[in-house]
């Protein structure tokens, strides 16, 4: 086979998946629609091995030049600049570096370790769901923790989908980012039971993190948070919290079982 012959055909290969350099979950054994403790399992290590492939596809990180541009940008309005066609200006990744939660699907997840990656773009189409198996956050330390947990991360992009909402309600009409589910932890707290709740995100000694465009509800602990790192950029983040509604699911799952 020429190289020529061989060239075409690698772009015949790219052009028939969602494009090259985008790694789906999928492709790394992400199970949708499925609650079980092996499928959260599964769909922690498939973000895992997405995480190693596009890693080895990343830039090389230059943190000034990097948050230079951010913050350029963190000054520009929406009319001015759309965040999707900057981003790659700001070289937090590029396109052969791209990790993604495809749409129209939800995927349970468990204590997800993310430790040393570079300059990837987690891009949330789809939606996020942290596990309800206590089995599962056995496994994780005392202490503080996430369902989307980096260590020792520089230069990670994470971003939401563009949501669309109605004057009648907080919640968006479209799919949302990340689902925390947590009225069964806060009460679990409130009965005296050891304290042993996930943060959804949770990002200790990373450096020039961008997170941007997301959507996020009823954490266990806290959506957020940082330890011992430096330069976040948050921007379009929106955290909604329903007590009404999470007290109404767990009447609905107890009344089911």
């Amino acid at each position: 086979m020429t190289p020529l012959v061989l060239e075409l055909l690698v772009l015949v290969l790219c052009l028939s998946s969602i494009h090259c350099g985008v790694y789906n979950i999928v492709d790394f054994g992400a199970i949708a629609s499925d609650e079980s403790y092996l499928a959260a399992i599964a769909n922690s290590n498939a973000i895992n091995a997405a995480f190693k492939a596009a890693t080895a596809k990343a830039n090389t990180l230059n943190r000034e030049k990097r948050w230079g541009a951010v913050l350029e940008f963190s000054d520009a309005s929406y009319s001015q600049k759309q965040i999707s066609n900057h981003t790659s200006e700001l070289l937090f990744y590029n396109d052969d570096a791209t990790v993604l939660i495809p749409e129209n699907m939800i995927f349970t997840l468990g204590w997800t370790v993310l430790t040393g990656f570079n300059n990837v773009r987690l891009q949330i189409e789809g939606t996020l769901h942290v596990s309800r198996n206590a089995t599962l956050w056995e496994q994780a330390p005392r202490g503080n923790f996430g369902v989307l947990h980096f260590e020792n991360c520089h230069g990670i992009t994470i971003q939401g989908k563009t949501q669309t909402f109605t004057k009648e309600s907080p919640l968006p009409t479209t799919p949302i980012d990340f689902i925390g589910d947590g009225y069964d932890w806060w009460v679990s707290v409130i009965v005296g039971k050891y304290d042993h709740r996930p943060h959804m995100f949770y990002m200790n000694t990373c450096t020039s993190m961008m997170i941007h465009s997301l959507y996020v509800t009823n954490a266990p602990m806290f959506h957020f948070l940082t330890s011992d790192g430096k330069d976040f950029y948050f921007k379009n983040i929106v955290i909604f919290v329903d007590t009404v509604g999470q007290h109404r699911l767990m009447l609905d799952r107890y009344e089911d079982s």
